[in-house]
């Protein structure tokens, strides 16, 4: 075999650091096996004519090889691919802005700032415009108090008090504002309104912000969207981008604010407050090796190693240190959840004492995860079924059924006690 038989390209799909490799070598020999190593640990089985789409995490340079073995050695070829810059953690994006529901995608409107660093009133800030979809602005001065700096969408979106709705919005802002405010009202009535984030979205410095809420009750009148970035240091740049309002769709699901004050699941995040444990079996229920397991801030990744036929066959438990829950606490819980590979997965929230497994919160079957796309899991108003207290709960996502080299990356889990 020549070296010139195997070959592949290499190509950017759009996503950040997010390439497709396509094996395209000749008809080999049925006894030639053909494996692409990623030079960040991972790889995998080179189906020619078959593409394989890779995500890097880290910036660098990658010399991505594709191998081919056979009874008399090994060929390579290689290719280097040069990522700029770090993957921020994935997150979830909001709703989808170019979904044909958006109303305030095809929406018109006009724009009202009151820009008052020390209440004193100073010329608007520039304001650039990218059709619907986002709004850059420059922030020259530095405001201090809530409501030094409000910026306002004026809008024909017209709302109904007997439906719900679903919005969402980005900020995105190039130094911290530790806390903006974001709030939908009626035209012309500011104490009419269906979402509040009273000055308590905190933006961290280039990364998204997203803010949302689901099923909210509406009112009788047009929508004016209202933010206030006071608290912004000087020359700071923003966008508010992807603005998404729709009547509620069940398909809607927004998760909690991971950095809301009162997430208990946050400090586990920070301290590494828990004990990871694994039991994955083969079809047969026979116990295998661990999957792959890191944990970068608050995202979780899970790699498997083979795949699993049936549910429980994967199973992955956050044993929390010292998360205590009380016999008839209510409390809200989201996550935001990824695999690179269509799977099955179950999530449960239950005591670690003995006989806690009955005495679960929440435990959900038949979540199907599609691959490369993320998925909001989300319970409301739980508690514990059998009105015992935990001392230390545990949380459990099973992928039971899931495909080999398969990436699970978990994030944004959030727990709130009401």
């Amino acid at each position: 075999m020549a070296e010139g038989d195997i070959s592949f390209t290499v190509a950017e799909t759009g996503k950040p650091n997010e390439y497709t490799f396509t094996n395209t070598s000749k008809e080999l020999p049925s006894d030639v096996k053909l494996y692409f190593s990623f030079a960040d640990g991972k790889v995998i089985e080179a189906i020619r004519d078959s593409s394989i789409t890779k995500v890097y995490k880290k910036a660098g340079s990658y010399t991505v090889s594709l191998l081919a073995f056979t009874k008399a050695g090994q060929t390579a070829v290689s290719q280097t691919v040069t990522v700029a810059k770090d993957l921020q953690a994935f997150a979830w994006p909001g709703f989808d802005y170019e979904s044909s529901a958006n109303m305030f995608k095809t929406a018109t409107f006009t724009n009202e700032f009151y820009y008052a660093p020390g209440w004193s009133q100073i010329a608007n800030p520039t304001i650039t415009k990218t059709g619907n979809q986002q709004f850059d602005l420059v922030f020259g001065s530095a405001t201090a108090d809530q409501w030094q700096n409000q910026v306002h969408f004026i809008t024909n979106m017209a709302v109904s008090a007997g439906k719900t709705y679903d919005f969402s919005v980005c900020l995105k802002a190039t130094k911290d504002i530790p806390a903006a405010t974001v709030k939908v009202s009626k035209v012309g009535a500011d104490d009419t309104y269906f979402l509040l984030r009273n000055h308590d979205v905190s933006l961290k410095a280039d990364e998204t912000k997203v803010v949302s809420g689901s099923a909210l009750v509406g009112f009788d009148g047009q929508v004016k969207i209202t933010f206030d970035f006071a608290g912004n240091p000087e020359n700071t740049n923003l966008s508010i981008s992807n603005i998404y309002l729709t009547e509620h769709q069940e398909t809607n699901v927004a998760p909690l604010d991971y950095d809301l004050a009162g997430n208990l699941w946050k400090a586990v995040d920070t301290d590494k407050a828990y004990t990871m444990a694994h039991w994955w079996s083969d079809a047969n229920w026979t116990q295998i090796g661990n999957p792959g397991f890191s944990q970068d801030n608050s995202v979780y990744t899970i790699t498997s190693k083979t795949a699993t036929a049936a549910e429980w066959q994967a199973q992955n438990t956050f044993n929390t240190n010292s998360l205590a829950i009380g016999a008839n606490e209510l409390f809200d819980f989201s996550c935001v959840i990824m695999a690179t590979k269509d799977s099955p997965c179950i999530i449960k929230l239950c005591p670690q004492e003995d006989g806690g497994d009955n005495n679960y919160a929440f435990e959900k079957h038949g979540i199907q995860l599609k691959a490369n796309e993320i998925k909001v899991i989300r319970f409301d108003n739980q508690k514990l079924a059998n009105g015992a207290s935990s001392s230390k709960v545990k949380l459990i996502f099973d992928f039971g059924g899931c495909q080999d080299a398969t990436d699970f990356s978990i994030t944004g889990i959030t727990l709130i006690k009401k």
